[in-house]
C-alpha cells in the first residue's frame, strides 16, 4: 500500500498498526517512494523454567538424572551435535591424562631427590 508523508502524519497510528499486521507500507513524498515500512518480528519471549524442561525432556539425547550426586570419577560421554558418542577420543584422552600424571609425578620425585 503507498501513502504520502502528509497522510501518514495524519493517520500515523493507522498505518503503524497495518505495518504491525504484516502489512508493507510504501512511504511516498511528491510522488517518490522514500520509505517502506513493515513489521518487525516478533523476538521470542525468554522460556520459562518449564518451558525448558519439557523442551530437554523432548531431546532424544537428554536423560532426567535421579536426583542423587554424581560418583566423583565419573566422567560424562561426550556427544557429537548428531548424538554419535566420541568414546574412542575420550579412552584417548584418558590414557594421555593418565601418562601426563606418571610423568609429572616422576618429575616431582626427581626433583624432590635433588633437593635434599
Amino acid at each position: 500500500m503507498e501513502v504520502s508523508v502528509r497522510d501518514l502524519k495524519d493517520q500515523l497510528s493507522e498505518y503503524l498498526r497495518r505495518a504491525e499486521a504484516g502489512e508493507e507500507i510504501l512511504v511516498t513524498s511528491y510522488g517518490q517512494a522514500v520509505v517502506r515500512m513493515t513489521g518487525v518480528e516478533q523476538t521470542p519471549t525468554e522460556e520459562t523454567e518449564a518451558d525448558v524442561i519439557a523442551r530437554l525432556r523432548a531431546d532424544p539425547r537428554v536423560r532426567a538424572g535421579s536426583g542423587g550426586r554424581v560418583q566423583p570419577g565419573l566422567c560424562p560421554i561426550l556427544a557429537t551435535p548428531t548424538g554419535g558418542a566420541l568414546l574412542s577420543e575420550l579412552s584417548s584422552y584418558q590414557k594421555l591424562n593418565e601418562e601426563r600424571k606418571e610423568i609429572l609425578a616422576a618429575f616431582y620425585h626427581s626433583k624432590r631427590a635433588y633437593a635434599v
